[in-house]
């Protein structure tokens, strides 16, 4: 899922489609018939779609004709920003260790690096390659992550 770039993020809404481009991001909003707008949780005033939920949206999107590197970018999106949610609330409530906690941490540059890596080798490498290079470089983070534990 890290050789995916969001370079457009999409948005289900109620109200009328529309794009906007912030930065190098093209932003999406797709509207929803009211019937298939359910499944949120509100969260700071913004609706959050749940796993299931963003899943069939996006589907739906794929059959109203949305390409399916989109679809693909706005998983990794998703995943990500609904995993780093997850961590600061299970942080915030006790439920992860501060060891846990500390090994995330250090293996955040290496995170940082790959997405770096990634968006350059993106288009520079035939997709057999890309891939290949980032499951080496995925097997290589985790086998630092692992040392770090040990060590």
């Amino acid at each position: 899922m890290l050789s995916q770039v969001p370079y457009v993020l999409s948005f289900a809404t109620p109200r009328r489609s529309r794009r906007l481009t912030l930065g190098d991001t093209l932003v999406e909003f797709h509207q929803l018939k009211g019937t298939l707008f359910f499944g949120y949780t509100l969260v700071e005033g913004l609706n959050i779609a749940d796993p299931e939920k963003a899943l069939l949206d996006q589907l739906y999107l794929i059959a109203r004709g949305c390409p399916k590197d989109r679809f693909r970018a706005n998983m990794v999106a998703f995943v990500f920003l609904a995993t780093l949610g997850s961590i600061v609330v299970m942080a915030a409530g006790g439920a992860v260790s501060p060891s846990t906690m500390a090994l995330a941490w250090k293996l955040t540059p290496g995170v940082l690096l790959g997405f770096v890596a990634g968006s350059y080798l993106r288009g520079r490498l035939a997709p057999q390659a890309f891939d290949t290079v980032v499951l080496a470089y995925l097997a290589l983070v985790g086998v630092l992550g692992m040392a770090s534990v040990i060590l």
